[in-house]
C-alpha cells in the first residue's frame, strides 16, 4: 500500500487531498490517514495546507502544488499531500 501511495502522488505530479487520493487507491480515508501517517514519519511525504499565510498569491505559477491550492482553483484551508525528494526517489525506486 506504501509503494501504491508514492506512486499515486508521484503521478499527481504535485499535491492531491486525502478525500481524491483515497477513491483513486479505493481504499478507506481511515487507511490512507495510517499509511500518510508513516510516510510522513519518514520523511516521505508532507502536509500542506492550501493558502497559508507562508504563501504569495503570485508565486502560484513557481509552486509545485500552486495548481492544487487555493490560487489554483482549489478551497482555502485545504489539506494536500505531497512528495518530499526522498519520496520521489521512493516512487521511483525499483521495487526490492
Amino acid at each position: 500500500m506504501i509503494r501504491q501511495v508514492l506512486a499515486e502522488l508521484s503521478a499527481a505530479g504535485g499535491a492531491v487531498d486525502r478525500r481524491r487520493l483515497a477513491r483513486r487507491l479505493a481504499i478507506s480515508p481511515q487507511m490512507l490517514e495510517t499509511v500518510l501517517e508513516r510516510l510522513s514519519a519518514a520523511g516521505y511525504v508532507e502536509g500542506i495546507t492550501a493558502s497559508s499565510a507562508a504563501c504569495r498569491p503570485a508565486a502560484c505559477h513557481e509552486c509545485p502544488v500552486g495548481s492544487a491550492c487555493a490560487g489554483g482553483g482549489g478551497g482555502p484551508g485545504q489539506q494536500l499531500w505531497c512528495l518530499t525528494e526522498a519520496g520521489r526517489r521512493a516512487a521511483t525506486a525499483p521495487p526490492d
